[in-house]
């Protein structure tokens, strides 16, 4: 892949998105507060990646660059050309992936969703004015969006439904995308004059979907989510087998945090180096 940088110093231009960097979600309020003041003081780190004319990632780094520029602040844009190979779209959707949704604060579930919906040139409005080439197969969207085959299948499933209410839900991390998958299964089967499936005490059961985070902070708050979950799945050992099997799952579990913080400490101890250096 080249590009080619080019630097403006007089003028943010107004640019559109891309119909693929549109499918990615923006990022929060929050988010786009702490981008525009690390623009504002270190200026435009990451060029904003062109393709066909248009934004394909770096559409909140514009944003922000915009409103420098109308409060008066001098803003060095920078842009780059995306080429890929030959500049086709197979290239240009693998980029958004790795560029956004590998990188983001996402579930596997909202990754699936939205590396489908990239693939998929059958789902959206937003994809209409968009060529997409048809070989990119599930195993290659699960492998882009770092999730199971089987999460891109639900996520498929879904978007195919054209169902806004769970992808909506799915996006926003309030469903995950097997619900999401098995909802739509069950109103399918009710259509085609079956019986609904009757639920079962064993699948009452939630599902937890770890969050990759960005930074210290959303680190330490998946850390203490997951802990959470883990003591209550030790006092259900404890309620429902005996307190021996809680206690042995328990001292393996300690043995294992051990070993990884043993495998840790010469990186700890390497920072702790630096810092006095």
């Amino acid at each position: 892949m080249t590009t080619t940088t080019t630097v403006d110093l007089k003028k943010v231009p107004d640019l559109a998105l891309h119909p693929l960097c549109e499918i990615i979600p923006p990022c929060t309020d929050e988010e786009f507060k702490e981008l525009k003041e690390d623009i504002k003081k270190n200026g435009l780190q990451i060029p904003i990646k062109i393709f066909e004319n248009k934004i394909l990632d770096g559409r909140s780094r514009h944003k922000a660059c915009v409103e420098l520029e109308k409060e008066g602040l001098s803003v060095e844009f920078r842009k780059e050309y995306f080429t890929g190979n030959a500049g086709n779209a197979n290239a240009a959707i693998e980029y958004v992936i790795s560029m956004n949704v590998k990188r983001r604060h996402l579930s596997a579930s909202q990754r699936a969703l939205i590396a489908t919906r990239l693939v998929n040139s059958s789902v959206g409005g937003d994809r209409h004015s968009v060529k997409l080439p048809n070989e990119i197969t599930q195993d290659k969207v699960a492998t882009l969006a770092g999730v199971a085959t089987k999460t891109v299948t639900d996520a498929a499933k879904v978007l195919n439904a054209s169902r806004p209410d769970l992808i909506s839900k799915v996006l926003t991390g309030e469903l995950a995308v097997d619900k999401a998958a098995k909802e739509v299964r069950e109103e399918e089967r009710i259509k085609q004059g079956k019986t609904p499936r009757r639920k079962s005490p064993k699948q009452d059961t939630t599902t937890i979907e770890y969050i990759t985070p960005h930074d210290g902070k959303s680190a330490l708050s998946a850390y203490s989510l997951l802990e959470e979950h883990l003591l209550d799945a030790l006092q259900d050992v404890n309620d429902k087998s005996s307190f021996t099997h809680a206690s042995e799952y328990a001292e393996a579990t300690i043995k294992k945090l051990q070993k990884k913080l043993n495998q840790m400490q010469p990186e700890e101890k390497e920072e702790e180096q630096k810092a006095a250096a």
